[in-house]
């Protein structure tokens, strides 16, 4: 079997600022086949799994039930995303280490109505964060790769527990399959503007699991989340988490990995760890979070032939008001 095609550039760094906010790096969607894209479709709903949320501990008197208050806002937010990867299919390792990439986003809610409220998600610049260490070829060119999703917007729902209900985005004008492939993962940066909060009144130190499912090519990967309250100081909740996801023997999209082959997940596991604050009235929020995950999968060409892959993936996403960059940096 002719040996899968190596990691695509554009691809893997469109997927560093769109996906790598999710606790499972949907790695598999990195690959591609040897086929044209085709145009993406205007407008794409992804499927979102509601979490689940378990009280561990209460925590510390006082307490009180987490509610969010959405009203009518609009604001900006920032995404910095450094990511690395390295996939094995028993040559020499292909690495990818990619400049850290900066995404701003201009974010309206509209007031809780219902329970949920709705939100709009549009991505106004996209570019390799200033403080990299490029040559000005170099962030030139990949500053015009990552151009092709300005001007994404999406629009979703979050219900006054911080769960997001749904999310539809509508691809820009002119974008191939590649990138609708890749910008499921938008709706992860609403997810990471919030956190599932528990049912019950929950006091400073309290910790709850939460549980949802991550999509890796195609195959559903249970991810479980452990949150602790540090801190509350009147709308503003402070928390630190880790995240622990596994999965094996799971088929994959075939499509994916290009015409005429089949793929396996054989294993997958991933871990984080994050820290942040979320505000109980708006989507003013931060984050640090850094995630390791490693995966290994079966493909299977026309001809019967299997090839193993193993990928290694690391990914360090911070989320919050960023100032304004040096226009004279990074030259």
């Amino acid at each position: 079997m002719r040996p899968l095609p190596p990691l695509r550039r554009a691809e893997v760094r469109l997927a560093s600022v769109v996906g790598a906010v999710a606790l499972v790096t949907a790695g598999c969607g990195l690959f591609g086949g040897d086929d044209e894209p085709t145009p993406a479709p205007d407008t794409t709903t992804t499927t979102i799994p509601v979490p689940s949320t378990e009280l561990l501990d209460p925590g510390a008197e006082p307490r009180q039930a987490l509610r969010f208050r959405f009203e009518a806002a609009e604001s900006t937010v920032d995404v910095v995303v450094d990511l690395d990867v390295v996939q094995d299919q028993g040559g020499d390792p292909v690495i990818v280490d990619l400049p850290p990439v900066r995404q701003r986003v201009r974010i309206r809610t509209g007031a809780l109505v219902g329970g949920e409220a709705d939100v709009e998600m549009e991505i106004e610049s996209l570019e390799v964060d200033p403080a990299a260490a490029l040559s000005d070829s170099d962030r030139e060119e990949i500053d015009g790769e990552l151009a092709e999703l300005v001007g994404l917007t999406g629009q979703g729902k979050v219900d006054d527990r911080g769960r997001v209900r749904s999310f539809t985005y509508d691809a820009p004008t002119g974008a191939d399959g590649a990138i609708d492939g890749l910008v499921t993962g938008f709706s992860d940066e609403l997810a990471g503007m919030v956190a599932p909060v528990p049912e019950e009144p929950v006091g400073v130190g309290a910790r709850w699991r939460s549980t949802t499912f991550a999509d890796v090519g195609g195959a559903a990967v249970p991810v479980t989340t452990v949150y602790e309250l540090t801190a509350i100081d009147g709308d503003d909740v402070t928390f630190t988490s880790t995240s622990e996801g596994t999965a094996s023997d799971r088929p994959l999209d075939p499509e994916v990995f290009g015409e005429g082959r089949t793929a396996r997940l054989v294993e997958a596991r991933t871990t984080g760890r994050g820290s942040g604050r979320f505000s109980l009235t708006s989507l003013d929020a931060t984050l640090q979070a850094a995630t390791e995950t490693t995966q290994t999968m079966e493909v299977t060409g026309a001809d019967g032939s299997t090839t193993t892959v193993d990928q290694q993936t690391t990914s360090n996403v911070l989320i919050g008001t960023l100032a304004e960059p040096d226009d004279d940096a990074g030259g």
